[in-house]
């Protein structure tokens, strides 16, 4: 969404000027674009911001959801109770 703004303004600044005696000036758009990516794979099940809201470094920002995690861990769990079956 920001750079569809930048490109307004750029298109803007760039019409003719009138020559009714108007000003006309021409500046610089900036802003911070960061990207975010999880520390694990998985889909997202909950956004906890709006766009735009501020937020600082360790805000959980969304919920992801991890089915391949979910079932390993249940296959470690089996394979823990098995063990402990066999010892007994």
């Amino acid at each position: 969404m920001p750079r569809r703004l930048a490109l307004a303004v750029l298109v803007a600044a760039c019409r003719a000027t009138p020559d009714d005696g108007a000003v006309v000036a021409s500046g610089t758009v900036e802003w911070t674009e960061v990207d975010v990516a999880p520390l694990a794979a998985g889909r997202v099940t909950r956004v906890l911001v709006e766009e735009g809201a501020r937020v600082r470094a360790g805000d959980t920002l969304a919920v992801l959801a991890q089915p391949v995690l979910d079932a390993a861990g249940a296959q470690q769990e089996a394979g823990v109770a098995a063990s402990r079956a066999r010892l007994a």
